[in-house]
This record gives C-alpha cells, sequence and structure tokens, in this order.
C-alpha cells in the first residue's frame, strides 16, 4: 500500500482523510477544486486505504441540518413554545417531526457529539414541552438529569 507520506500533496491527502470537503480544501490551500479532485482520484487508485480512512472520519452536521436547527431556533423566538404536532403556524408541524426525530436519536444515544453540543441551547431533549420525562437522561449531556 502507498502512504500518504509518498503523495506530492500530503496535506490535501490529510485532509480528505480527516474528512474535509474538497471545496473547503481548496479554499484553505488555494488550489483548485479540480485539480484536487483529479489528485485525490489517482490517490484513491494506488491507496485505497485513503478512502477506508476518510469513511471512517468524523462527521459533522450537515448544512440541511443546520438550517432546520435555525429554524426551530427562530420558531421558539418568535413563537415562545417548541412546536407541536396540531400546530398550524408556519412549519409547525414539520418542525416538532424533526425534533421529535433529534429527541429520538438522543435517546437511542445516536445523535452525535457535534449535534448534542448545538441542540444543547435549546434546553432538555429527554423532556417534552410541558417537563415531563421521555427517557433516560444520557451521561455527560446538557440534558442530564440533576
Amino acid at each position: 500500500m502507498a502512504q500518504i507520506a509518498d503523495s506530492n500533496h500530503e496535506a490535501w491527502d490529510r485532509m480528505y482523510a480527516a474528512g474535509l470537503p474538497v471545496p473547503r480544501i481548496a479554499e484553505l490551500t488555494g488550489s483548485r477544486v479540480g485539480t484536487i479532485h483529479r489528485h485525490l482520484e489517482g490517490r484513491r487508485a494506488i491507496d485505497p486505504d485513503l478512502a477506508v480512512a476518510r469513511a471512517e472520519a468524523p462527521r459533522g452536521p450537515s448544512k440541511v441540518w443546520h438550517r432546520h436547527l435555525a429554524e426551530l431556533r427562530d420558531f421558539i423566538a418568535t413563537h415562545g413554545h417548541y412546536p407541536t404536532i396540531h400546530g398550524t403556524k408556519d412549519r409547525e408541524a414539520s418542525l416538532y417531526v424533526w425534533l421529535s426525530d433529534q429527541r429520538h436519536s438522543h435517546l437511542a444515544q445516536t445523535l452525535g457529539w457535534a449535534k448534542a453540543r448545538e441542540m444543547g441551547v435549546l434546553g432538555r431533549l429527554d423532556h417534552n414541552r410541558s417537563g415531563a420525562r421521555v427517557g433516560p437522561a444520557v451521561a455527560g449531556t446538557a440534558w442530564q438529569s440533576s
């Protein structure tokens, strides 16, 4: 197997293996996106471990996830309460479903630390809007029972 040290662009390979998207690598290094893509295509052909390392790299929340979180924060700030399933306000029901999915992921311990940290500003996800507990607290999170 080839090693990253054998590469003409070790920094690109390391950033790619760490999970950075190619446009971000281009921005950080001042290189062209197409050039980086071509380089990485060749590197993956001679070093399959590069693709494996990328697949194993931790991923943060997506732009879509951040957009949903921003919409939820705006909703709470505007209306003064969490969305409800039968809500009549703009996008309230869909925000309720998204928040419910995040709560279920949190309770199943599959939410991920980056998302949990960002969701922490909303308060405790292991309680519903009336304050009743909806599942076990996860140790080490902002929503742990006191």
